[in-house]
């Protein structure tokens, strides 16, 4: 037996049989693979043990190779292939474990080749292939673990219908410049850089590829990648190497629907753009992509062709699919995302801020659903509040994105007490063909179709929680309990439940509504507090009196409707109005002293307006100021009020707290 370890010696020095060669003579058994390769009118080989070998299979050989649960280790021979093929070769693997697995042992820190060399036809059918050569920039050094037509005139086509094909750092197929075809119709093939780099004509109908998919051309070189199925996890980059970006052989990347109505998924940006040395630079028109078919994460409306459409995808793990059905106006395509913070006004001990902190960098918070509930009208509302204009609106080839932020944030904690309230705000940012709309949008609870909304709230370690009481910015109270009409669920570090609305959430182990009611235990008469608006001088007037209420409204006044809720006086804190002669403005402040000083320069003394909520779980009502016209706003809705700052309004924090009413 040979004793050099890469030519044919197998893991178990005593065993000769390593594979057995069927020919048209029978079966029979080798000490090498190579020699069962290399054996006269073999037609398949199979392996019966593990082996270290390089072995090459001649171009007038037509083999299928049956891994058979075993593995062909080629080592760390330098230049060497643990396979290569010149000939026809079919890989296979009929082990029940389907363990077969052909592999190198490179690292990082070693010398690096190809696992499996490729100058022929060659179909994979199964078994493993895997290496970990290759380090990641800004030192780009390795080897591709597959190369399809390393050698000028093989013109060999490689087809991949199966198999589990991974190398981490490096190129996982290559698909080289000399005549190669890649067709890959199945299988799993993964890197943490590019899963495949085709340089000559590759065509992806099926497989779950993970990692980028790049076509590369130099100046007089051309390269096309045409995908029609498959599930795509990665970046598609059309990269020309060089510096003529205006030169005809550019690479082509073409997405389409299959002869059979296949559609590829695709999770990944586009990058087109100019390879120079180790740099890849974004360049306009250093390739051509074009997308006529699929679904997608984001958006590829750059890349569409003509008469291509790109809307609103009807599969949940995807925003975005392409159509040759013309919308008729431009598509309203809705995505959504969280963002988690402390509140600037965050009320609570510096520790427990901290630890908020802490919890929401390792638990991020989870709100689904938001974008699936939104009305046509609360759409529209949006759209029209961004300043997205008709023609806009009726542009087909230029979809309209709404993309729904719910912002969540820490408003107040007491974690020795077990009590954490959560204030989530939705608001909406609107892009036109790519091109943002400067203005972020409040999303108000009328935008919403009353369905269910997901959230997961994280929870902080032995923090017990036994109701959670949810308070819109209506002033609509919910009460969710383990058991009952409203529940919540305590999972991995997270209390779940769903809501139709917003915004308060307060965590905590005292129960104080009926156990399962959905209600508050004691009933409590309030009063409603309407608002008007003055077109004249920008002013809100909130009251009481209904009757003032009409009568504002008939002299031109805009009816809002229900601000607030007043709490009676021998439950609420009293909170004053006064009136400015001169302005015409009004003014409300819980402050006796504010009240005062202001009547004592002059304004009118309108006694208590109404009484407000006494409660740390009341729903806030903030107040900003404008200082060019001297108008106050009072708002429940932070985001409206984030918003006036952001227009120049001073934010002056917490007025005053409304009483919840029961939903």
């Amino acid at each position: 037996m040979n004793s050099n370890a890469n030519q044919g010696v197998t893991d178990e020095a005593n065993q000769t049989n390593v594979a057995e060669a069927t020919t048209n003579a029978g079966v029979t058994q080798y000490s090498t693979l190579q020699e069962a390769l290399n054996a006269k009118n073999v037609t398949s080989v199979k392996l019966l043990k593990d082996t270290r070998e390089n072995v090459t299979i001649a171009k007038d050989k037509n083999i299928t190779l049956d891994l058979n649960g075993y593995t062909l280790n080629g080592g760390t021979v330098s230049q060497k292939p643990a396979l290569m093929n010149n000939g026809t070769v079919v890989i296979v693997d009929s082990s029940n474990a389907n363990a077969g697995t052909i592999k190198r042992e490179d690292t990082p820190k070693t010398g690096a080749y190809y696992t499996i060399q490729n100058e022929g036809t060659m179909t994979i059918k199964a078994g493993t292939v895997n290496n970990n050569s290759g380090q990641t920039p800004p030192k780009w050094a390795g080897s591709s673990l597959i190369a399809n037509s390393v050698k000028s005139g093989s013109n060999a086509v490689l087809n991949i219908e199966g198999g589990v094909i991974s190398q981490d750092n490096f190129i996982a197929v290559k698909n080289d410049e000399y005549g190669a075809v890649l067709n890959i119709t199945g299988g799993t093939i993964s890197s943490k850089t590019q899963a495949v780099q085709n340089w000559a004509t590759a065509n992806i109908s099926g497989g779950v590829l993970t990692g980028a998919i790049t076509t590369w051309t130099y100046d007089n070189t051309s390269a096309t990648t045409t995908v029609t199925g498959g599930t795509i996890k990665g970046e598609f980059q059309a990269v020309k190497y060089g510096k003529d970006v205006t030169n005809v052989n550019k690479p082509v990347v073409k997405i389409q629907q299959g002869n059979t109505g296949t559609v590829p998924l695709i999770s990944g940006s586009f990058e087109v753009g100019v390879h120079n040395t180790q740099d890849f630079k974004p360049t306009e028109g250093a390739g051509e992509v074009s997308v006529s078919a699929g679904y997608f994460t984001s958006n590829p409306n750059e890349y569409v062709a003509s008469n291509y459409y790109v809307v609103q995808s009807d599969k949940p793990e995807y925003t975005y699919m392409v159509t040759n059905e013309n919308p008729g106006k431009a598509p309203v395509i809705t995505t959504e995302e969280v963002s988690a913070t402390v509140s600037k006004d965050f009320e609570g001990k510096e520790e427990d801020k901290n630890a908020v902190n802490s919890l929401l960098t390792s638990k991020a918070p989870v709100v689904n659903g938001v974008s699936d509930v939104l009305t046509d009208t609360g759409k529209n509302a949006i759209l029209n509040a961004a300043g997205v204009t008709d023609d806009e609106k009726n542009n087909a080839n230029k979809p309209i994105e709404i993309e729904i932020k719910a912002e969540v944030e820490v408003v107040q904690a007491d974690l020795q007490n077990n009590e954490l309230t959560f204030e989530v705000t939705p608001v909406a940012k609107v892009t036109v063909n790519g091109q943002d709309k400067q203005k972020e949008v409040p999303v108000n609870n009328s935008y919403l179709n009353g369905q269910e909304i997901a959230v997961k709230l994280p929870v902080p370690t032995d923090f017990t929680v036994k109701e959670i009481v949810h308070t819109s910015d209506t002033a609509a109270t919910e009460y969710f309990h383990e058991t009952g009409n409203k529940t919540f669920t305590l999972k991995d570090g997270y209390a779940e439940l769903s809501i139709s609305h917003f915004s308060t959430l307060k965590l905590s182990d005292k129960i104080t509504a009926n156990s399962g009611s959905g209600s508050g235990g004691a009933t409590v008469k309030l009063n409603p507090v309407y608002r008007a608006y003055n077109p004249n001088n920008g002013e809100h007037l909130y009251t009481v009196d209904e009757k003032e209420y009409k009568h504002v409204a008939s002299v031109g006044w805009d009816a809002e409707g229900v601000a607030f809720m007043a709490e009676e006086e021998k439950n609420g804190q009293a909170l004053y109005r006064v009136y400015n002669p001169n302005s015409g403005l009004h003014h409300y402040t819980l402050d006796e002293k504010e009240k005062n000083t202001l009547v004592y320069l002059g304004w009118h003394d309108e006694k208590v307006a109404w009484y407000t909520s006494k409660k740390p779980q009341s729903a806030p009502v903030y107040r900003v100021y404008n200082p060019n016209d001297g108008n106050h706003h009072y708002t429940m809705n932070k985001q409206e009020k984030d918003v006036l700052v952001s227009y120049g309004w001073q934010d002056e924090g917490l007025a005053f707290r409304t009483a919840p009413i029961e939903k």
